[in-house]
């Protein structure tokens, strides 16, 4: 078993990293290239910062990099190891299909693991997507429209099921897809 890449993983370590993604043989190998320019300790023991993972430029123009980085995040080390580093990588790419991105979008804003968006998860969304393009207020109005749409079973919240129907396929593609590609 002779070592994969710089990281330091074995064939056979990125043989199982590979099951777990969408990704050929090829781009595992490329992505645990750009990961190794982060953390070149010894089968990525070391890991790497959420703040340096959002900094790499496929990542810093996401407006839900961070929050998919942190929710990833080593919970022992608080640390991006290649396994979560493909995981992140894999939410992101054009081959995982909108209805898991919406389910990981979600997710990300459920924070008390309810399985329903309300107001603050809703503001926090929507504050994450706009950012500075839009005032508090207008986020605040769009939180109350969104939350009192007549489709809603229960006004106020928001299930998965609701979320799925109301965000389009090309709008979570448009805001949760990067680009992976050799330089």
């Amino acid at each position: 078993m002779g070592t994969g890449t710089s990281t330091g993983l074995t064939t056979q370590d990125i043989k199982s990293l590979q099951k777990s993604t969408p990704f050929t043989h090829e781009e595992v190998a490329f992505l645990l290239k750009r990961y190794s320019n982060f953390d070149s300790s010894p089968g990525g023991s070391t890991g790497m910062s959420c703040v340096e993972c959002v900094q790499m430029p496929e990542f810093a123009s996401n407006p839900f990099a961070l929050a998919v980085i942190e929710s990833l995040k080593d919970s022992n080390t608080t640390k991006i190891h290649p396994r979560q580093f493909l995981a992140i990588c894999s939410i992101f790419s054009p081959r995982t299909n909108a209805s898991e991105k919406k389910e990981k979008l979600f997710k990300l804003f459920d924070k008390e693991d309810k399985n329903v968006l309300r107001h603050d998860h809703m503001f926090r969304l929507f504050k994450t997507m706009f950012g500075n393009a839009l005032s508090d207020d207008h986020i605040l109005a769009l939180t109350f429209r969104t939350l009192s749409n007549h489709s809603l079973a229960n006004e106020g919240e928001i299930t998965l099921a609701e979320f799925s129907k109301m965000v389009t396929d090309s709008e979570i593609n448009d805001k949760f897809t990067i680009e992976f590609s050799p330089s």
